[in-house]
């Protein structure tokens, strides 16, 4: 998306994102599943603050209008890699 953006002749604010909306629960099972441990994961233990939004999702139409750019991954393929990363870094 970065890329993109600076091929482009977008000015200002861009919001990056896929333009979907997932809840943290739905990223934290993920998490969870991949590195086989959803039983770690405890979903009650910290309130949510009223004033904490229960949905946050970027609106990437400038993104999209203004430039070919497309999501390349999938909430699974996205953490499989972010975890892999995690792994090899604190493995160095």
């Amino acid at each position: 998306a970065f890329v993109a953006i600076l091929n482009s002749r977008l000015e200002g604010a861009v919001n990056i994102g896929t333009g979907g909306a997932i809840e943290l629960r739905e990223l934290f099972l993920e998490i969870g599943r991949q590195l086989g441990c959803p039983e770690l994961i405890r979903f009650g233990v910290v309130v949510p603050q009223s004033a904490e939004p229960k949905l946050i999702a970027a609106d990437n139409k400038k993104l999209v209008d203004g430039t070919s750019w497309q999501p390349m991954f999938s909430l699974d393929m996205g953490v499989r890699m972010s975890i892999d990363w995690w792994k090899a870094a604190l493995h160095k």
